[in-house]
């Protein structure tokens, strides 16, 4: 996840003109957040449904759990080989991502002074 950040965050402020200028960083996070919540939550829950998988107790969800894993059904333990899954975690695109939101508008975030604290919260 840290070098999918590094990466919208390069590709981002690559793309600006000036990213030095205090606006344009709030509308340069704004756009960092759209992109990376998504996927960031949904690493994470798929994150806390892997450790509920991986430490299942002997009984019936355990053996379902293995009988899926050896038929390599959707929804298996092992992320990198449900067939439903892997496309998402492992063939994230950056610049497609930035420029899905690259041209949205942020103006509410652009009507804040430049000192006034980012809040990223709502509809950025």
């Amino acid at each position: 996840m840290a070098l999918e950040d590094a990466a919208v965050l390069g590709e981002l402020f690559g793309r600006s003109t000036n990213p030095r200028d205090p606006v344009e960083k709030r509308r340069l996070l704004a756009i960092y957040e759209q992109c990376r919540k998504p996927r960031t939550e949904m690493v994470v829950e798929r994150g806390n449904r892997q450790q509920s998988l991986y430490h299942l107790h002997d009984g019936p969800e355990q053996r379902e759990r293995d009988r899926a894993m050896q038929a390599m059904e959707e929804g298996e333990a092992l992320a990198w080989r449900d067939s439903g899954l892997s496309p998402q975690l492992l063939g994230y695109k950056v610049e497609e991502d930035v420029d899905r939101y690259w041209n949205t508008g942020y103006e509410d975030v652009n009507e804040q002074k430049p000192d006034s604290p980012v809040h990223f919260q709502g509809k950025l």
